[in-house]
């Protein structure tokens, strides 16, 4: 295509990938201004008019050889001697492939600005994305092992005071494990065969109240081998529901019947859970 400088009118020839390279500015070879290709750009009728050119064309184009050769370190050539014809006799190209690297010092601040505006946007974006998604899984991981994780001395007693600020009733502390049993009897029921006296005593040895825990009873024969087991809710094994959690230090008194597992059944293990 042909397009002409608008400040020195001096028409030459631009290929697209040239012309694609800046968003359509250049830099006239003869004035050394930049302008928009695009808004002068020539029609096929003004393009025979650089025909009438020639001479206006040599010149620019040994200006063009003298400017690149000095920036690149090399001897200006005389301006007396003759120019290498190019293969084209009706034109030139005022870009080339090796001279290409220029365009990037023809683009105009406002557009590289607004690359730049663009380049950081996607990079935010993903940063976003990737803090939100590790605060996701760290937040699941938390909840799945809150329990686990509030038996902890350092979390729990963060939890504690940050519940003595901001009374937060509904977070409960949970350590079955700390749940001890103190005394345990158990017997054959005085008035049913079928069934078994328990008795037990246990104690909350953590230093918060927490919630009554389930108790499991098992029972296994003479070579260790389980014949029977089962697990208690606090309404089962307190005969109601608890009005409220276990205090620390404190102690409970159990006394319940159950199912006699038979005569192969000869120890028995209780868990809190």
């Amino acid at each position: 295509m042909q397009t002409q400088c608008p400040h020195c009118h001096t028409r030459f020839r631009i290929t697209e990938t040239q012309l694609n390279m800046a968003e359509g500015y250049v830099r006239c070879g003869v004035c050394k201004e930049v302008f928009n290709a695009h808004e002068v750009e020539l029609t096929e009728t003004e393009d025979t008019e650089i025909e009438h050119n020639e001479e206006l064309e040599r010149l620019s184009a040994d200006e063009y050889e003298r400017q690149t050769a000095m920036a690149d370190g090399k001897e200006a050539p005389d301006e007396d001697s003759p120019a290498e014809e190019d293969d084209n006799e009706d034109s030139y190209d005022l870009f080339d492939e090796e001279h290409n690297k220029t365009l990037t010092h023809v683009v105009p601040d406002h557009i590289r600005e607004s690359e730049g505006n663009r380049s950081w946007l996607p990079t935010l974006l993903w940063s976003l994305g990737i803090i939100l998604l590790t605060a996701t899984l760290f937040l699941e991981y938390i909840w799945f092992n809150r329990e686990a994780i509030s038996r902890l001395p350092e979390i729990r007693d963060a939890l504690m005071e940050t519940c003595l600020q901001y009374d937060c009733s509904q977070l409960v502390l949970r350590d079955s494990s700390r749940i001890e049993l103190r005394s345990r009897n158990v017997y054959s029921h005085p008035g049913n065969k079928q069934a078994l006296k328990v008795e037990l005593t246990i104690q909350n040895t953590s230093d918060f109240s927490q919630p009554w825990p389930l108790m499991q009873v098992a029972f296994s024969d003479a070579r260790g081998q389980p014949v029977a087991a089962r697990r208690f809710s606090p309404e089962e094994y307190l005969g109601s529901k608890p009005a409220e959690p276990i205090r620390p230090g404190d102690t409970a008194s159990i006394s319940m019947e159950i199912q006699d597992p038979g005569k192969q059944a000869v120890t028995y293990e209780f868990d809190f859970l």
